[in-house]
């Protein structure tokens, strides 16, 4: 073969495989048209499907939400009435124990006041009952003055009496010594 022949051959081959590949080009355009309008209506179907498992997704999730927010609603309900509950007695016991303090000072205030009053009583009766023993010991001492005077006056005057009955005797004695001692005479 010569190389026109060849070249006319491989035009002809050329021009057939282009007829084939133009064929073909045309039935891969069909099945790719076909091709792509069922990726379109699949994509169409896949976005359709999307949207409602989304939309169920959302609506599912907005329940589960809604039931949380609600279980969680009780939830914090129920604490906050718990915890109601504890201050109202833990407030309760409070006002109770001021209250109980209240009276136990009002006690201790009256107790101190009477023991107060009993306090300034007794040191009166015990400034009355001192100044009593004050003025008995005054009159003691009076009286052992008075008495040591009156046995000083009573021991002067009974010493004085005995000086004068000592004298008397002395001159009865002597009188009498003298009497036996003179030679005696007749009597009278």
């Amino acid at each position: 073969m010569n190389s026109a022949q060849s070249q006319e051959t491989d035009n002809h081959e050329e021009a057939k495989s282009e007829e084939i590949v133009g064929d073909t080009g045309a039935q891969v355009q069909n099945i790719l048209e076909k091709f792509g309008g069922d990726i379109n209506k699949a994509l169409h179907m896949k976005r359709k499907h999307m949207g409602t498992y989304v939309k169920d997704c959302i609506k599912g999730s907005n329940q589960k939400l809604k039931q949380v927010w609600k279980m969680k609603a009780r939830e914090r309900k129920k604490i906050n009435s718990e915890f109601s509950k504890q201050y109202m007695t833990t407030f309760q016991q409070w006002d109770m124990e001021i209250e109980k303090s209240d009276k136990e000072r009002e006690k201790i205030t009256n107790h101190f006041q009477k023991q107060q009053k009993a306090f300034k009583l007794s040191k009166s009766d015990q400034k009355q009952a001192l100044q009593a023993i004050r003025d008995l010991h005054d009159k003691f001492m009076e009286s052992l003055v008075n008495l040591e005077t009156n046995s000083y006056v009573l021991l002067t005057n009974v010493e004085g009496e005995l000086k004068k009955e000592i004298s008397a005797f002395q001159r009865s004695l002597t009188r009498q010594t003298l009497q036996y001692s003179l030679p005696c005479k007749p009597s009278e």
